[in-house]
């Protein structure tokens, strides 16, 4: 489940780049508190880095990439506006929420503060991922984000609520540099779940993952894609020369070892139907037919049959069990066509065997 694998991302800021931020933006963080006005400007030259890296974390997490490495561009925030429009956001909503509280308007408040909490992910989503900041606001694209995720975004504000509990629980019983790394984590690990539910829901929210399962099976559909085409082309030079034993050879390669899948076979026969010479075509509908039957799918080899007939195709049994079975079948979906042919062209096939047999040398 989605809501389950998002909480393995809660572990990601725990090594690598994330941590490494941490520690030096921590210790880095403690020494500009006795800096005096040095500390101020080093302190606002490190809450940018955090808070830019946060924002990086969810963007290549959702993009099913390692966590980023730490440059310059990484971390500087001049070049960046996403981070600096979330912190407006985000203090407009606080604003909103203390003018209502002020006067008098709790419950406004209190539904303000809701609101904010629940779309802060969702905002926070569209801005990382898509950098947009009018969509960043709109109400349909903050709810195309959460119906995306589904039930999982539940667990997503039961995280961040989580987490800002835990720090604030401990903030007490740490030192300045233990709180910083604490805080830090906290925002990573927001981020890095964010990022993740992101992944998880990338194929519902159309999101275009730059490593994904679905990207590397698109890899190596297209290497094997290229490997037959190439096998078929030989099989073809082959068959062109005249030379079918060396071309069977070749097919015996291209199909792979036993047992071959069916869609192999339909690949190759498909492939060849377009050749002149069709008795290659002809070979390996019988073969997928054949294969079809060893897996129990009976009504779908008979279709195969039928349909190698209206290609003008020619149909061998590779045994007579295969014959036996294809006309039980075609008994029983009431295609008494398919089996009086079937029947013919075996007794033809036979009588032209048993002719070539009889034939004087």
């Amino acid at each position: 489940m989605v809501s389950g694998a998002i909480f393995r991302y809660l572990l990601r800021p725990l090594s690598g780049p994330p941590l490494l931020l941490t520690i030096v933006v921590s210790l880095l963080g403690t020494m500009a508190l006795f800096a005096g006005p040095f500390g101020f400007a080093l302190a606002s030259i490190l809450a940018p880095w955090v808070w830019s890296y946060a924002y990086l974390l969810v963007d290549y997490t959702a993009r099913g990439l390692p966590a980023p490495v730490l440059t310059i561009e990484n971390t500087a925030p001049w070049h960046e506006p996403r981070p600096l429009v979330q912190i407006v956001l985000l203090a407009a909503a606080g604003y909103l929420v203390w003018y209502l509280h002020q006067g008098g308007n709790d419950p406004g408040a209190f539904a303000a503060a809701a609101i904010a909490l629940v779309f802060f992910p969702a905002s926070l989503a569209v801005l990382a991922v898509e950098g947009h900041v009018g969509r960043a606001l709109w109400p349909p694209a903050l709810l195309a984000v959460v119906h995306g995720i589904g039930l999982a975004y539940l667990v997503l504000i039961a995280i961040i609520c989580g987490i800002a509990a835990l720090v604030i629980a401990l903030a007490p019983y740490l030192s300045t540099l233990f709180r910083l790394a604490v805080a830090q984590l906290g925002l990573y690990a927001i981020a890095s779940c964010l990022g993740g539910a992101l992944y998880e829901r990338r194929l519902e929210l159309g999101l275009e993952a730059w490593q994904s399962p679905e990207r590397e099976a698109a890899k190596l559909d297209a290497g094997e894609a290229r490997k037959r085409d190439r096998a078929a082309e030989g099989i073809y030079v082959l068959v062109r020369a005249g030379n079918h034993a060396a071309a069977l050879t070749s097919l015996g390669v291209a199909l792979g070892a036993a047992p071959t899948d069916p869609e192999t076979y339909r690949w190759f026969r498909d492939r060849a139907a377009s050749w002149q010479d069709r008795r290659i075509a002809d070979r390996l509908t019988s073969e997928l037919v054949s294969r079809l039957l060893i897996l129990g799918r009976r009504g779908e080899a008979l279709a195969e049959v039928e349909s190698w007939w209206q290609q003008n195709g020619r149909f061998v049994p590779r045994a007579a069990r295969d014959l036996d079975v294809l006309k039980s079948v075609a008994t029983e979906l009431a295609h008494p066509a398919a089996r009086e042919r079937l029947s013919n062209e075996a007794a033809a096939a036979a009588a032209a065997e048993k002719a070539a047999g009889n034939t004087p040398r």
